[in-house]
């Protein structure tokens, strides 16, 4: 009995040991720039599909760099889109962790470029 019960422990430690957490939320418009929404129509703008992310990747205990940034993520979505504003965006903060493990913020949404 004493040998199962310390089996089930071990397992449960395990298990949580190499568990992770994710969030996602998501926005309308979205944009880490000066945008100018008055004279521009958002519904008629051409809109490609972007990722953006920004990761910080941990080895015992040790990252790789600083936190990771919401910013910067978004920064690397609207450059791989070619465009300052985003729409329809999913941020998503996920983490996990064994021996080797990641943290950080993803960016998905459509970006359209709004100055000419």
């Amino acid at each position: 009995m004493k040998k199962i019960l310390h089996e089930i422990s071990c397992l449960v430690i395990l298990l949580n040991l190499i568990s992770g957490c994710s969030t996602t939320s998501d926005c309308t418009v979205l944009s880490s720039k000066v945008v100018r929404l008055n004279e521009f129509e958002l519904d008629k703008a051409d809109r490609k599909q972007a990722h953006g992310e920004s990761i910080v990747h941990t080895f015992l205990f040790i990252p790789d760099k600083a936190q990771p940034n919401l910013k910067e993520a978004l920064d690397n979505a609207l450059e791989a889109g070619g465009g300052d504003v985003m729409t329809d965006a999913r941020l998503t903060w996920r983490s996990w962790w064994f021996i080797y493990g990641e943290t950080g913020w993803s960016v998905d949404g459509n970006v359209s470029k709004t100055r000419k």
